[in-house]
């Protein structure tokens, strides 16, 4: 190999730099190339290609929406499904009324109890009309028992002075007169009508609580809790003492919806 002087390699650079030839040509631009490659990003920057920004919002929006579609039409198809399935409840509850109708007739037990659990069902659906007129029917069935009771239990009392001194028209003085003068098998029919007075009275209440008319269910909270004390039960029976703070729970929420609609007059 011939050693070349430092003027030899000085003039070679120079006729390079002046008159390139293809190798250094391509040399030269692999090495810009290279330079200008880290420059080069993937990042999508807020300017760029906005058709492509604009199409993929486009998509986004409309599967969110197709989402919601297909939400909204499972809810509609869920309630559908339920109102069906309530309706078949009350449409197969009713036919067996009528079947027991049919087969007890109206002063039957099992009357005013299948007269209940379609007022609970209907409750229950938040249809309370339909609920209360279940509940005023089985409580018509229930007095019209309770006289009939009454009736009996006086035609077995034999006549005498004290006898013309009772009211016989006061309700009061007619469950004394089954007390005092009843057979034991007449008194704890007696209670047993009490019993069943109580619970619609309490089935009454509950549905007045749920439409917010306190003091309508305060009344039939009373009226239930009075029925188990004509049914002699004693006022420490868990039964009462339920009800009775029922009717404090109740007497709190009418105390503060007084309140709120003091300070928001258009609060319901």
């Amino acid at each position: 190999m011939v050693a070349r002087s430092g003027t030899e390699i000085e003039a070679q650079t120079t006729q390079e730099k002046e008159f390139p030839t293809q190798s250094t040509k391509n040399n030269t631009h692999m090495h810009e190339q290279s330079a200008a490659e880290p420059m080069e990003t993937h990042t999508v920057s807020p300017t760029a290609s906005p058709i492509r920004t604009i199409h993929k919002d486009k998509r986004d929006h409309s599967q969110i929406k197709e989402r919601s579609n297909i939400q909204r039409q499972t809810s509609d198809a869920e309630s559908i499904e339920d109102e069906q399935h309530n309706n078949h409840s009350v449409k197969e509850m009713q036919e067996a009324l009528d079947i027991q109708l049919r087969k007890y007739g109206r002063y039957h037990n099992c009357i005013t109890r299948s007269l209940h659990a379609l007022a609970l069902e209907y409750k229950k659906q938040g249809r309370f009309d339909k609920a209360k007129s279940f509940l005023k029917e089985a409580q018509d069935i229930l007095d019209e028992r309770l006289e009939m009771m009454i009736a009996e239990v006086i035609q077995d009392i034999e006549e005498d002075q004290e006898q013309d001194t009772l009211d016989l028209h006061s309700g009061s003085s007619k469950f004394v007169l089954v007390k005092d003068y009843a057979s034991n098998v007449t008194k704890r029919y007696f209670s047993h009508l009490m019993e069943e007075k109580s619970a619609l009275y309490s089935c009454q209440a509950n549905i007045y609580r749920k439409r917010k008319m306190f003091k309508e269910a305060m009344d039939y909270y009373v009226k239930s809790i009075n029925m188990l004390v004509e049914a002699d039960y004693p006022g420490d029976s868990p039964r009462v003492a339920m009800l009775v703070r029922i009717m404090k729970r109740t007497d709190t929420e009418r105390k503060s919806l007084e309140k709120r609609r003091t300070i928001f007059p258009t609060t319901t």
